[in-house]
Parts: structure tokens; C-alpha cells; sequence
């Protein structure tokens, strides 16, 4: 039953997808983990992010390397995402246990 519904879902989020305008301000995301990969890959797949306007904050060095840019520090994330010549948006996409 399960897999008889994930074709029919996974067809209308690209659909949506396909809807949706190109993002032109810097987005940076505090944590890259499952779910922040999984929405920056899938931005940036179907066109609606290009890559070099996303960051990523994360201490582990692995998942950074999954990134064009990355940051160890907040503080150098927060820097890149005021360079930009619009506002900037920021993502938290940690645990809540992380946020200590």
C-alpha cells in the first residue's frame, strides 16, 4: 500500500517544485544533516536554488565537504550570508538538543 502512494506523492512535490520561482537570496543553514541535505539537494535539483547561494554552518568536517560552501564557525557563516547584495535568510536545522 505504501509504495502504491509514494510515485503518486513524490510526482506532485515535483510538480509544486516546478511552480515554484528561483530563490535569489542567500540562504545559510545552521547544521547539515539528513534533513538539511535533503532540502538543499533538493532545491538545488530541481533548479530552484543554485548552490553557490547556500552555506552550511557544521562542525563535523564529512558534511561540510557535501557542500560548495561551508562553514565550521557561525560567526564566518553569518559573514558570507551579509556579504550578499540582498537579505539573507537563515535555516535551523539542528536537533532541538543542539541548540545548548
Amino acid at each position: 500500500m505504501v509504495q502504491s502512494i509514494v510515485p503518486r506523492l513524490d510526482g506532485r512535490v515535483r510538480s509544486c517544485m516546478k511552480q515554484l520561482e528561483r530563490i535569489s537570496e542567500r540562504i545559510l543553514f545552521i547544521g547539515a544533516g539528513n534533513m538539511a541535505s535533503a532540502i538543499i539537494h533538493g532545491a538545488i535539483d530541481s533548479g530552484v536554488l543554485d548552490p553557490e547561494r547556500v552555506a552550511v554552518v557544521d562542525p563535523n568536517a564529512e558534511k561540510r565537504a557535501q557542500f560548495r560552501v561551508a562553514f565550521e564557525n557561525a560567526d564566518d557563516g553569518v559573514q558570507w550570508l551579509g556579504a550578499g547584495e540582498a537579505d539573507g535568510v537563515i535555516v535551523l536545522a539542528v536537533k532541538p538538543q543542539m541548540l545548548e
